[in-house]
């Protein structure tokens, strides 16, 4: 198998284009004994899982997070959304893109919004 360490419970795995670090999928070998279903069960990753070490990997990356704070900058998730005409509900649906993208990161990467801005508030101020 390629990418995995030899005699390792860990391989890498490469999901929508991004590589990690993920546990050996084990095969329930017997699907009517209960034990192994449960032990399968325990050691498949979950779609959570697998977005929470999405986005652990991507945080780490200085070019990434540039893109969500240009992103979050973009959907004005800070400001009014009232135009008095019908851009109100452009702006509102930018707005809420830029919400769900927020809480999502704040979801799987927790701090990982206080991080940007401080990256980001401390260049302004230079």
């Amino acid at each position: 198998m390629s990418g995995a360490r030899q005699g390792s419970d860990v391989k890498t795995v490469t999901v929508r284009g991004v590589s990690r670090d993920a546990p050996k999928k084990k095969v329930a070998k017997n699907s009517s004994d209960p034990k192994q279903v449960e032990d399968f069960e325990q050691h498949s990753l979950n779609e959570e899982q697998i977005l929470t070490l999405d986005y652990d990997k991507l945080m780490k990356l200085p070019e990434f997070r540039r893109f969500i704070w240009r992103e979050l900058a973009r959907a004005k998730i800070y400001n009014t959304t009232f135009t008095g005409n019908s851009a109100t509900y452009v702006n509102e649906g930018r707005r809420q893109i830029g919400l769900e993208l927020l809480a999502e990161l704040e979801h799987h990467c927790p701090g990982a919004y206080a991080k940007l801005m401080q990256e980001n508030f401390s260049k302004e101020e230079m």
